[in-house]
């Protein structure tokens, strides 16, 4: 698979982070279960005392409480609420995620990498900090071939600013008054046309034309969407590839 987006990581671990990371940028729905099905325990841990590779940390702190893990229990409490959380990442639901009981090693790292490949996730060298956007252990650069994966679970607010990081471009999302939706609406909520020609998901990509997506959008998930310029003041062409949607 192409790479998408490339992860600069400072140490294996937050490296490994950033992968997961990457991944719901790809996949902005992800859940804890898909992230897992994603991302086999086998990869990351050679142990198989556990069966997860990440975990939601309410459930985790939950857990460690009840088996008297005080150590466990004060690195949650300290990270779950922080602005400053070391290895959590955050679902789009709210959910916050970390590494479920896994220990580093040179032999295992290799392994993440490669599979990172297979997801369209490339892992630069970890002295090339500074080149993309993230929290200062890691960043996250979009490669010319980044595209992100739309489905109905996805909300207003999260597929705009997907479509920002990706396209540069802003989107304007309607509910069926015509009004400008709802920033927390869920897509598959939204419906504005009950007769959708197509069902599922698509890929939104560089060079998909704005009348393509603007067209996917309401065949699929019956939503009516414009494609806008990046400071939201006049509509984009419709011939142009999303890529170049928010320039004039």
């Amino acid at each position: 698979m192409e790479s998408k987006i490339k992860v600069h990581g400072k140490a294996k671990g937050w490296t490994a982070l950033g992968i997961i990371d990457a991944y719901t940028k790809l996949h902005p729905s992800a859940t804890v279960e898909d992230i897992n099905k994603a991302f086999p325990r086998e990869l990351f841990a050679s142990t198989k005392t556990y069966k997860d590779t990440v975990k939601d940390m309410k459930v985790f702190l939950e857990e460690a409480v009840q088996a008297g893990d005080e150590r466990a229990v004060e690195w949650l409490k300290t990270n779950m609420d922080s602005e400053d959380a070391r290895y959590v990442v955050t679902l789009e639901d709210g959910t916050k995620i970390t590494f479920y009981r896994i220990t580093w090693s040179e032999s295992i790292f290799p392994k993440i990498v490669e599979h990172a490949k297979t997801l369209g996730i490339e892992v630069a060298s970890f002295e090339n900090i500074g080149r993309g956007k993230g929290r200062g252990e890691y960043e996250i650069e979009y490669l010319p071939d980044y595209s992100f994966h739309v489905d109905g679970r996805m909300t207003v607010k999260t597929l705009q600013r997907q479509f920002r990081d990706a396209f540069n471009a802003g989107l304007r999302i309607y509910e069926p008054s015509g009004k400008k939706a709802h920033p927390n609406a869920v897509l598959a909520k939204l419906r504005t046309i009950e007769d959708a020609t197509e069902v599922g998901d698509f890929e939104a990509t560089n060079d998909m034309k704005v009348m393509e997506f603007e067209y996917k959008m309401k065949s699929i998930f019956g939503i009516n969407v414009q494609v806008a310029l990046a400071d939201d003041s006049k509509l984009s062409k419709d011939d142009s590839p999303l890529k170049d949607a928010g320039k004039l």
